[in-house]
């Protein structure tokens, strides 16, 4: 749970901040998105997906369109685009910086840092608490590579089990907190 980019087509138009429709199909929605049926078996046709006897679409989670261009997405929720679309690494790096694009919370991430998660590995945890405090993955992953001492990292993950992904080329060690709201950070 996180930050990830995604290479979608340069013209990709779905409006940051709203959830990914292809994550919301996954099964029966009964208006509880806004949502009803006709627009389930519209979104079924529009993408050629099988129906079922009964009228409904055959549907597993649909990842967006890949193509050639970078955009930063939120995997906290149901998973949405954070950012525009942009040509390069770079350019969506800077956009996330000059726009403050949260990398968890209200926390933000320098330039070079989201360049560094972004051409790095590509995806971040929400949070990490390492020898620097607790800080947002993206700033703890874009450090990472330039950091010259092994570190100990602990992921929060509001969700379990946590998608435990290892930051750049550095050995971790990695332990599981629960995340809880009211969480002061003791007991570790």
């Amino acid at each position: 749970m996180g930050r990830e980019v995604k290479r979608v087509p340069l013209d990709f138009d779905w409006p940051v901040g709203n959830v990914w429709y292809g994550y919301m199909v996954s099964g029966c929605l009964d208006g509880e998105h806004g949502l009803t049926c006709d627009d389930c078996r519209a979104f079924a046709k529009a993408k050629g997906l099988e129906m079922k006897s009964y009228g409904c679409p055959v549907f597993e989670c649909l990842e967006p369109p890949k193509g050639d261009g970078w955009q930063m997405w939120e995997n906290v929720s149901e998973g949405s685009p954070i950012s525009t679309v942009h040509e390069t690494p770079e350019a969506l790096a800077k956009w996330l910086a000059d726009n403050e694009a949260s990398s968890f919370g209200k926390s933000t991430a320098t330039e070079q840092q989201w360049l560094s998660m972004i051409v790095g590995p590509g995806w971040a945890p929400s949070g990490v608490l390492d020898s620097k405090g607790f800080r947002s993955g993206v700033a703890a992953a874009g450090d990472l590579s330039s950091q010259q001492q092994q570190n100990s990292v602990s992921i929060i993950s509001n969700s379990t089990p946590p998608h435990m992904v290892p930051l750049p080329t550095k050995k971790l060690e990695m332990r599981l907190i629960t995340y809880s709201p009211g969480w002061k950070g003791t007991g570790l």
